[in-house]
């Protein structure tokens, strides 16, 4: 039945032909039509989808396909995880954050660092975002990593912004002062975890 799928994918034409000749050659062609069906059959869903799930979709089957070496691992606590950093900036002036999922809690206070100009301490507010929930996932990982409570980084903010991907640009909305107001809200905060 699968004989009668015609073998179209650059790939499958190569395994194809490097396997003629062969004993075997054709359960390999039974192995490749079904293949090819399969793929056939989701380009056929993903046609369908949004170009949201289109690429959710992809990313999906490419984790999946990846082999991932050690360094390519990250880590995130569960709690972390399931009950996460607020998303949208909180209200000047919030100074704690409760979330709850199921049987885990996760409870975030926001603390105080000294002001370096004024000598005064200045709280900092909750952390939030996307770009926090990247530090801790860093952090995490690097804990992990190098099997230690002190984690080293890197020597510069811009290194340690090279480290984690991104470019280093100023301004007000560079990414210096992003990474370093969500880095001053975290290590002031105060992260309890409840099961």
């Amino acid at each position: 039945m699968n004989k009668d799928i015609k073998i179209t994918d650059p790939d499958l034409l190569s395994e194809l032909e490097s396997a003629r000749g062969n004993p075997a050659f054709p359960i390999v062609q039974r192995h490749l039509a079904e293949t090819q069906r399969r793929r056939n059959e989701k380009a056929v869903k993903r046609s369908m989808m949004t170009p949201v799930q289109r690429r959710r979709d992809e990313m999906r089957d490419l984790i999946a396909s990846t082999e991932l070496k050690h360094e390519d691992r990250y880590h995130l606590h569960s709690v972390l995880a399931l009950c996460a950093l607020p998303y949208r900036r909180p209200p000047d002036g919030a100074i704690d954050f409760i979330r709850e999922y199921g049987r885990s809690s996760l409870i975030v206070q926001a603390g105080y660092l000294k002001d370096p100009h004024t000598g005064k301490m200045v709280r900092q507010g909750l952390p939030y975002g996307p770009k926090a929930r990247l530090l801790l996932l860093h952090i995490c990982t690097m804990a992990l990593r190098q099997n230690s409570p002190e984690v080293e980084l890197a020597e510069s903010m811009s290194a340690f912004i090279r480290d984690l991907g991104f470019q280093v640009t100023g301004g007000s909305q560079g990414t210096i002062n992003l990474f370093k107001e969500q880095l001053h809200r975290l290590v002031s905060a105060s992260m309890v975890k409840v099961i």
